[in-house]
């Protein structure tokens, strides 16, 4: 495991919002859907800010075949996790065009 997801690991509840009416089930799908986009930003060796903060990232995240395999709405409850991360550390707004 890399640096990247070893800070995730320990810092998990500063990434993922909270939500009202929470359920374990959906707090374990967006921890799911952050750790690996964690694990992609490492494999294509993004280990820090600067490099994770391009919106073409998660553009690159959503072309790999894994995630294209996937439903259209599994894809998009990923790009609501992914979404709020960048709102809430990178203050940048990620359209819904990075899944097109």
């Amino acid at each position: 495991m890399g640096k990247l997801l070893d800070f995730y690991k320990q810092h998990r509840r500063l990434f993922l919002a909270q939500k009202h009416q929470n359920t374990s089930k959906t707090q374990k799908f967006r921890d799911k859907a952050a750790i690996k986009f964690f694990s992609f930003c490492e494999s294509q060796n993004l280990l820090h800010t600067d490099g994770i903060r391009k919106k073409e990232v998660v553009k690159d995240f959503f072309d790999t075949k894994e995630m294209s395999n996937k439903s259209d709405e599994t894809r998009r409850k990923y790009f609501l996790v992914i979404r709020e991360i960048y709102r809430r550390f990178f203050k940048i707004n990620i359209g819904i065009e990075v899944l097109k």
